[in-house]
């Protein structure tokens, strides 16, 4: 029969083409458990339509199982590995290690940042960093951690930000990247110049924003100083 509950095709019960030869190749006789299974299917949910068969039923459980097992493996590695002394508090400074598409060549690698809300039931934080709250929610191990005199807030600039992040804008990392980034960032940037002279003025929008010009800028100009060539050979 097809969905709509039409007949397809008359079979025969005996004869060679008949159901009881399928017994055993194309077909094959339910056992009792089986039986049992779906009578008590029919009595609970007279509603449902479909069931779950038991072997199947069997094969979803243990898979949840399995998959139970394997997080809790993992996170029990994760605590013998970091400790419960290394689980994050709200005011450290960390480092967030940015992707290589997200910065720009000559940026740092890394954004510093505080944390300023923890989930010790998931191991997970969030971070502010000075130009606003980070989306993303961090694992302990995905960051990297300040010890000693640098893991101090108002030494790094950062104690608005542990104050008022609820208030802040919340930013990608990227963002954070290109608002912190020398040269504008990844890709052309916020500030670029198009500047003929040597970029060593206020009129060059680059110089002005205290931002090295890149190669969004000016193409050509062998007299801009304000790079990281000549930045190099002066100091």
């Amino acid at each position: 029969m097809d969905d709509k509950g039409e007949l397809l095709q008359q079979l025969d019960w005996d004869g060679d083409e008949g159901i009881t030869n399928l017994f055993g190749t194309y077909l094959q006789q339910p056992n009792e458990a089986f039986c049992e299974y779906y009578e008590t299917q029919l009595l609970e949910n007279k509603a449902e339509t479909f069931f779950v068969s038991p072997t199947r039923d069997s094969l979803r459980k243990r898979a949840g199982e399995n998959m139970e097992k394997a997080a809790s493996s993992m996170k029990k590695k994760a605590l013998e590995k970091y400790g419960n002394e290394k689980v994050c508090e709200v005011g450290e400074i960390v480092h967030v290690r940015l992707k290589n598409e997200d910065k720009a060549k000559v940026d740092s690698g890394n954004l510093t940042g505080v944390i300023v809300q923890v989930n010790k039931g998931r191991s997970q934080v969030r971070v502010a960093v000075k130009c606003g709250l980070l989306k993303s929610w961090y694992a302990y191990h995905r960051l990297g951690r300040v010890s000693g005199k640098s893991n101090d807030v108002a030494l790094n600039g950062l104690t608005d930000a542990l104050n008022g992040w609820e208030s802040m804008k919340v930013i990608s990392e990227r963002e954070a990247a290109r608002k912190s980034s020398l040269v504008g960032g990844q890709g052309k940037g916020d500030v670029t110049c198009n500047c003929k002279g040597s970029c060593n003025t206020n009129s060059c929008s680059c110089f002005k924003a205290g931002r090295i010009c890149c190669s969004a800028c000016h193409r050509n100009n062998f007299k801009c100083c304000n790079n990281n060539m000549n930045k190099s050979i002066k100091k």
